[in-house]
């Protein structure tokens, strides 16, 4: 699969958030808390912040749901990101954090961390959907 790469501006956003250290894996856990904490006040996709700047067995991660007013909301920063859209499972998001990584080598850009992933469309509360069909935004932050 080759993803099509570009930088592009995210912009600061508040949400709710809860931070782990765990599995990749555990992060719906997380999620179904946040919408639950959000009470109809979600506004985005969920998206998950990255800490550790490589692949961990247990990751530093913070699981995220934007919201138009919480009283437990924080701000998000945002920045200069390089991003790429993946289609496909989240088994095989490696792929584009790869194209990203070699990318910013082969431009000489800065990359730093925490990476995001912003959950476009993925598997529902009550039905999981085909996992080829999921679309995941993996952002970088770049310097």
């Amino acid at each position: 699969m080759e993803h099509q790469i570009s930088i592009k501006e995210i912009p600061d956003l508040k949400a709710i958030t809860l931070r782990f250290k765990g599995k990749y894996q555990e992060i719906g856990l997380y999620f179904g808390q946040l919408y639950k904490k959000a009470k109809g006040q979600s506004n985005g996709s969920p998206f998950a912040l990255y800490y550790d700047e490589e692949y961990c067995e247990i990751a530093d991660i913070e699981a995220c749901l934007p919201v138009k007013s919480h009283q437990e909301s924080k701000n998000i920063k945002g920045g200069q990101y390089l991003t790429t859209i993946h289609q496909g499972s989240y088994n095989t998001l490696h792929q584009g954090y790869k194209e990203l990584m070699d990318y910013a080598e082969a431009h000489k850009i800065k990359i730093t961390t925490p990476s995001r992933e912003i959950y476009l469309k993925g598997p529902g509360m009550i039905f999981k959907g085909n996992p080829k069909n999921y679309l995941t935004e993996i952002a970088i932050p770049i310097e």
